[in-house]
């Protein structure tokens, strides 16, 4: 059995496109749950709309009572799935027709794997292909950082995915068994996905299956979009000192929640510890000591772009608001 879940708001523009195209899978899922969560658009009436005309008795749409969060809401999407295999869907993406089929049968002849990324293939809001340049040691759009060239199907350690994540989660399918242990350990803090990936990695079991079987749209509301591959300017103008050291915040927290209940003791994690304190650090208060204690860290070193690199620079030499200003 195959669920489809998706968490939906003030998605009107594109959310047809994406219904359609999983309407159009050459495997067909045998639910679609779709919760909506207080939008303030025609969101809820273009997916009713979707729903009647197709006559698609097995697609669910509810209406959160309150505003939940993407992550409160992602959760609860998977408390009502009953799929041996739930694939997430974001509201604004199209899907190669065939993403359910590559995917599900992926999992199926790879019994370990928990969780499955696909890669993607952005594009904007008129569907068209954006074209990206990869940084150096980069896969999949940039979202994917690989010192050896990757296989079709790649597995992804714990102490990797604590660094960075290797695709959007719009691109992942789980297990049953992945998500019952999601349901009794995530507390909401780090992005569901990303959590979802490292349980997985725990018993070797998170892949990324190299195909670009995702439509990733990239548009004004979408600020992980809206910044990539547009260059240093592009990246200033989005940045958020403040967001980026609460996110490495997140993560350490995250991570000694797991360590006291599912990552076993003989998992040596302490390089990892280290290095997500000093980028929590720096981006806290940063200076140009700090950035050097970066520098000690080949993670920082191997994975860090050119332009963050030149960023973190800035806000060491605390200039970065006089260069906010002129962007």
């Amino acid at each position: 059995m195959i669920s489809i879940v998706m968490a939906t708001y003030n998605g009107e523009k594109y959310v047809e496109k994406q219904l359609q195209s999983i309407l159009m899978q050459t495997v067909k899922p045998s639910e679609v749950i779709i919760h909506d969560d207080c939008s303030e658009d025609k969101t809820v009436q273009v997916i009713y709309n979707f729903i009647k005309k197709n006559n698609l008795d097995n697609w669910k749409l509810s209406v959160n009572k309150q505003n939940e969060g993407y992550r409160k809401n992602f959760k609860n999407l998977l408390l009502d799935a009953k799929g041996d295999i739930i694939f997430f869907s974001d509201q604004d993406d199209e899907w190669n027709e065939r993403k359910i089929e590559l995917m599900s049968d992926a999992m199926r002849l790879n019994k370990n794997i928990k969780a499955l990324n696909s890669g993607v293939c952005l594009i904007n809001s008129n569907s068209e292909e954006i074209k990206v340049k990869l940084g150096k040691n980069s896969y999949n759009a940039n979202f994917l950082h690989s010192m050896k060239k990757i296989d079709k199907l790649s597995y992804y350690s714990v102490e990797s995915l604590l660094i960075s994540n290797i695709s959007p989660g719009c691109t992942m399918a789980i297990t049953k068994e992945l998500k019952e242990i999601f349901l009794k350990n995530y507390v909401g803090d780090m992005p569901h996905d990303w959590y979802l990936n490292i349980l997985a990695s725990i018993g070797g079991g998170c892949a990324f299956l190299n195909q670009e079987l995702t439509m990733y749209r990239m548009h004004n509301n979408n600020t992980l979009g809206s910044a990539t591959g547009k260059g240093l300017k592009a990246s200033i103008r989005f940045f958020n000192q403040n967001e980026r050291a609460d996110e490495f915040q997140e993560r350490l927290r995250a991570l000694s929640n797991m360590e006291k209940s599912i990552i076993p003791s003989t998992l040596q994690l302490t390089y990892v510890r280290g290095y997500l304190k000093a980028r929590m650090v720096f981006y806290q208060n940063p200076s140009v000591f700090r950035l050097f204690k970066l520098y000690r860290y080949h993670d920082y070193r191997e994975r860090t772009q050119v332009k963050g690199k030149v960023w973190d620079v800035l806000l060491s030499l605390r200039i970065s608001k006089l260069i906010e200003k002129m962007c």
